[in-house]
């Protein structure tokens, strides 16, 4: 008879019964017990500043000692430590932390206004609430307020006649053309700005055969200031003759080549490349010209009235010949004004120029000529002009090796 012996299982068995073959001689005396494993925290790299990495050897490379490239580093993550404490700061701020209140501090808060009715309001006092008007369409119609006009700039210009408009932008174009004229002319007046030991040998150039009388009063202050005074008023007025001058030149240029009654379209005159410089209207140069005739009159009568003041600077013990005196001052004006009158002589000329320029074209515009004769035209006043400039640059250039010259040999 067999007998089958059941062994007991142990709470370590597997459902088969079968866990001496899987089991290790120590598990099975001391029984499975499950197995911990110890996970090893994975530290996490610091994010590395490439930034200062690259700054350090850099300067490693220009040859910055050790000390001052650790200052440098050290600094840097102080600062960086110092970004990170106040974004954790910033973070840890709720930030629905604060309370909308109703009150009128409020800025989010939206207040309806009741409007009152305006039709009940007379001469500063409100009538009965009580209707009193009828509400059809042609009470409303009757009290309804009539809009203002707008009066606006651009109105009033419109209003203006044409020939107004015209008018006031030629006195523009004179106003623009005189004021340059006097910043040009401001750099020319040179002698007049020197200094008294400049001027008094300036004076002494221009004197006649030495005049020692004349060289002794001068020596005073209050003569000398008078002598100064006086050349600055007959400056003006010789600078305002030469102005008056060129205009009426600038007159005459313009009627003799037709340049206001025969007129070219701007199209015309920049595809030319023409230099038009009668863009002002003949009435508005006749205007500018009586203008400075007013202020050549002028000038000259404070001139006169300067030459009577002399006789409170003569002296009996030192009297001085006036004619010599007016003489030499009005050598000294046309000295120092030499290079003024150059330039409005050579304004001149390109007025001129300007003119001839201008009816000379007109004339060839005037005969109707084809696409390719225009072309052709237009190359060979370019290389005209190319041929003037180049001359030109050649005179100005043998006048400063003259100069130098000059200048070596003295």
């Amino acid at each position: 008879m067999n007998m089958t012996t059941k062994s007991p299982k142990t709470p370590s068995q597997d459902a088969q019964g079968r866990w001496g073959d899987l089991l290790s001689p120590t598990q099975v005396l001391t029984g499975h017990e499950p197995t911990t494993s110890v996970v090893s925290k994975i530290k996490k790299k610091q994010p590395r500043n490439r930034k200062l990495q690259r700054y350090c050897r850099k300067l490693r490379k220009q040859g910055v000692d050790k000390a001052t490239i650790q200052m440098y580093e050290r600094t840097a993550l102080l600062e960086q430590q110092d970004a990170s404490r106040n974004m954790d700061m910033e973070q840890t701020v709720p930030l629905n932390d604060t309370q909308k209140l109703p009150g009128p501090y409020n800025p989010e808060r939206k207040t309806t206004k009741r409007k009152r009715d305006e039709s009940t309001k007379q001469d500063g006092q409100y009538q009965d609430t009580s209707m009193s008007k009828s509400f059809s369409q042609l009470s409303m119609k009757e009290n309804s307020k009539k809009k203002k006009k707008r009066s606006s700039s651009s109105s009033k210009t419109q209003e203006q006649p044409k020939e107004q408009q015209q008018q006031e932008e030629d006195e523009n174009k004179v106003n623009i053309v005189a004021d340059t004229v006097n910043k040009q002319a401001r750099s020319l007046h040179y002698y007049l700005n020197t200094n008294n030991k400049t001027f008094k040998q300036m004076l002494k150039s221009v004197v006649v055969d030495d005049d020692k009388k004349f060289l002794q009063w001068c020596k005073s202050k209050e003569n000398f200031d008078y002598v100064r005074e006086h050349t600055r008023l007959l400056d003006r007025v010789y600078y305002l003759k030469l102005e008056e001058d060129l205009w009426k030149n600038y007159l005459i240029y313009g009627e003799t080549y037709r340049c206001w009654t025969s007129s070219l379209s701007k199209t015309i005159i920049n595809d030319n490349k023409l230099e038009f410089d009668y863009k002002i209207s003949k009435k508005s140069m006749e205007k500018y010209i009586e203008k400075i005739k007013q202020n050549k009159a002028t000038a000259e009568g404070e001139v006169q009235k300067h030459v009577l003041l002399l006789k409170n600077y003569q002296q009996p013990n030192s009297n001085i010949n006036e004619q010599r005196l007016w003489a030499a001052l009005l050598a000294l004006v046309r000295k120092g004004q030499k290079k003024l009158s150059q330039h409005y002589e050579h304004r001149k000329e390109r007025l001129k120029n300007s003119a001839q320029d201008y009816s000379l074209v007109k004339a060839c515009y005037d005969c109707q000529p084809t696409q390719d004769e225009i072309m052709f035209m237009q190359i060979i006043w370019q290389a005209t002009m190319n041929e003037c400039k180049s001359q030109q640059n050649v005179d100005i250039l043998k006048q400063h090796l003259y100069m130098k010259r000059i200048h070596n040999t003295s």
